[in-house]
């Protein structure tokens, strides 16, 4: 199925970079929408610009900074390996063989 550890290195890669971007590429476009809309120059955009990068940052802390809690098994997901038991071994055979 593949490396684990490389699938959730580029879920994280991902994730880290759409919570970075999304909030940056909001509030810059609200900033630029409002200014065309009320005249203000270029003050909306830099308005934007600012919240934007703070809720970024906050953005990045949450996923990045903040350790992450060990998944419980509930029983309901599937098993990571299969183990073969001892009633396993035995060979494919016809019904009542």
């Amino acid at each position: 199925m593949g490396d684990k550890g490389l699938m959730r290195a580029a879920v994280l890669a991902t994730q880290l970079g759409f919570s970075v971007a999304c909030p940056l590429a909001v509030f810059i476009a609200g900033g630029v929408w409002a200014d065309g809309k009320l005249g203000t120059g270029h003050w909306l955009f830099f308005l934007g610009l600012a919240v934007g990068v703070i809720a970024a940052g906050a953005a990045l802390y949450q996923v990045a900074a903040q350790p992450s809690k060990p998944r419980k098994r509930t029983g309901l997901e599937a098993p990571d390996k299969i183990e073969r038991g001892p009633s396993d071994t035995r060979k494919a055979r016809g019904p009542n063989k």
